[in-house]
């Protein structure tokens, strides 16, 4: 167990004040090239340590619903993104 005073360790707790959408995810992956991935039912969230970016369908014509249910990182290092079904 580790002493929740040791520097080397620090827990930070992000809600919707901090940037998300809502404050829970459906699923988290990290990219090669650092990102931290969430799904959330209101939108792909990107991370970069400092600020988060939402990704949806009014930003990214792509990505057919904001509910967010599933992401998964190939062998090739893809991401794919699962999404609730898009209403026609």
């Amino acid at each position: 167990m580790t002493d929740p005073l040791d520097p080397d360790y620090v827990i930070t707790n992000w809600r919707a004040e901090e940037g998300l959408p809502e404050s829970s995810a459906t699923d988290m992956v990290q990219t090669s090239d650092g990102y931290l991935w969430f799904g959330t039912f209101n939108g792909l969230v990107r991370f970069d340590g400092s600020r988060f970016t939402v990704f949806g369908p009014n930003n990214v014509p792509a990505i057919p619903h904001s509910g967010i249910i599933k992401l998964l990182i190939d062998r090739r290092g893809r991401m794919w993104v699962g999404t609730l079904a898009a209403r026609g």
